[in-house]
């Protein structure tokens, strides 16, 4: 476990509180320390860790939903589909709780696939026809054979 949880067990939740806002401050400074170095890998990862989501994500969605093509994360009995435009937060929200358990580098892929998608079907509408669903799990296991 974190060490904010292991402290709760421990019986002390003031502990764990603080130890808990100090991770999250120092998270939030490497952040844009990371931003400053242009280090896009540590970005994406303190990112995800601290639950900011990029802008254009809205967009990227919207660009989807306009060729009627859904976006869904997480697993088949927990899948968050994404069918509908949405508020930045809220967006951020549902991909966050369509992926709880996963590792926070599939939160940053998932976003990245999303960005990347939004683009494509706005270059290529046409090679998106008759599709109703991306699944992100799918495109993940993809990029692992691809990479394999």
């Amino acid at each position: 476990g974190t060490l904010p949880t292991l402290l709760a067990v421990a019986g002390d939740p003031s502990l764990a509180n603080r130890a808990r806002e100090a991770v999250a401050h120092i998270t939030e400074r490497l952040y844009h320390k990371a931003c400053t170095l242009k280090s896009w890998g540590v970005v994406r990862g303190t990112a995800a860790l601290t639950r900011k989501a990029a802008s254009s994500l809205t967009s990227a969605l919207g660009s989807l939903l306009l060729e009627k093509v859904q976006f869904s994360v997480g697993l088949r009995d927990t899948e968050t589909v994404l069918a509908e435009p949405m508020s930045p937060l809220n967006l951020s929200h549902a991909l966050y709780e369509g992926l709880r358990g996963f590792a926070w580098r599939d939160l940053a892929l998932a976003q990245e696939v999303l960005l990347f998608l939004g683009s494509f079907v706005r270059a290529e509408p046409h090679l998106f026809t008759g599709i109703i669903r991306i699944r992100f799990r799918y495109v993940k296991f993809a990029l692992k054979a691809m990479l394999a």
